[in-house]
């Protein structure tokens, strides 16, 4: 009997992991014991850590090209930073505006640590590409880092062709990145009727927020373990806080996209890739909403890398190889996506 659900369980076997990415995450799994503990009451100290590479977060180098912008936030007098590329090469055109959104678990990152993988996006389809500096959690729990998301993609969506040359195309990000790349893309659906959007790029994304078997069973494998992971979470929706919903929690769809209706956008829903890798806290995530996104009529792309750990395009590809095929991956679905 022939399954209407098909996945290469090849892929999910141990065999399939390279000894070369194997000792890389043999290498990932001491490092991070011996990083000091993420606690919520010191969060400045360990976002000053990350930023000088003294935990395993990865980060890219900062490139000279890159612009630091502003664009208005729904309150009077207050700007969202923003970084913004432009493909290289002398007289490219841009043929589309692609919105990233960074990770870091609503708590760290900015729109400064991804510049290699936006330049990547850049060029890859002539973009410009416009990375979001959302406001973080504890200091700015939920709704304001999806509120910044949502400002940043309307004023995309309205000023994108006069600004840049061409109109919004792509939304993209990576771990809480995903997720709120498939907020955004469901606000400006609701909100902009006629909009189309040419696709999602969704990287090692936590759509869910639930504690799915991939986080039970790959304990200090990756960049992201199950308790520091509830960490981040608590900061980013305090226990007992509505903040301004009623009844609102980690479930609920304004913050999981999970648990959202999609059959509201049938027809409407762009393609979508799915990237994660077996050795990812968070892979059940992607499996589960990639089979949402297909459910809904939508073509969801799911990929799967061996042995790839949380965050794992960021990882350096001359000793990772899991990075080089997830960035592979990439590259081939922004060029077959219109």
């Amino acid at each position: 009997m022939k399954s209407d659900l098909v996945l290469d369980a090849t892929k999910f076997a141990p065999t399939a992991i390279s000894k070369e990415t194997q000792l890389f995450n043999d290498e990932l799994s001491a490092l991070n014991e011996s990083y000091p503990a993420f606690s919520p009451t010191r969060v400045g100290d360990y976002r000053a850590q990350a930023m000088r590479g003294e935990i395993a977060m990865p980060r890219s180098a900062i490139l000279p090209q890159a612009k630091s912008i502003t664009i208005p936030s729904r309150e009077p007098g207050r700007d969202i930073p923003c970084r913004l590329f432009f493909p290289e090469g002398e007289g490219t055109a841009v043929e589309g505006v692609f919105l990233h959104i960074h990770g870091g678990g609503y708590v760290l990152g900015s729109e400064k640590v991804s510049d290699t993988l936006l330049q990547l996006y850049a060029n890859a389809k002539s973009y410009a590409v416009v990375s979001v500096g959302y406001r973080l959690a504890p200091e700015h729990p939920f709704p304001a880092g999806p509120q910044d998301c949502y400002d940043v993609s309307e004023h995309l969506v309205r000023k994108g062709k006069d600004e840049y040359g061409a109109e919004l195309k792509m939304i993209g990000g990576d771990s809480v990145g995903a997720n709120l790349s498939v907020l955004t893309a469901l606000h400006l659906l609701r909100t902009f009727p006629a909009l189309s959007l040419a696709g999602l790029v969704l990287l090692f994304g936590g759509f869910s927020h639930g504690v799915v078997p991939s986080g039970t069973t790959k304990k200090g494998v990756s960049l992201l373990s199950q308790s520091f992971w509830k960490d981040l979470l608590s900061c980013y929706l305090p226990a007992g806080s509505n903040n301004g919903a009623e009844a609102l929690h980690l479930y609920s769809p304004e913050v999981a996209p999970f648990y959202a209706d999609l059959e509201e956008f049938r027809g409407r829903l762009p393609k979508a890739l799915f990237l994660a890798g077996t050795a990812d806290v968070l892979m059940d995530d992607s499996v589960m909403m990639c089979v949402r996104w297909q459910q809904a009529g939508a073509e969801g792309i799911l990929r799967v890398v061996p042995g790839g750990a949380h965050c794992f395009t960021g990882l350096p590809v001359e000793k990772y190889p899991a990075a080089k095929e997830g960035l592979e991956v990439v590259q081939e679905f922004l060029d077959e996506t219109d």
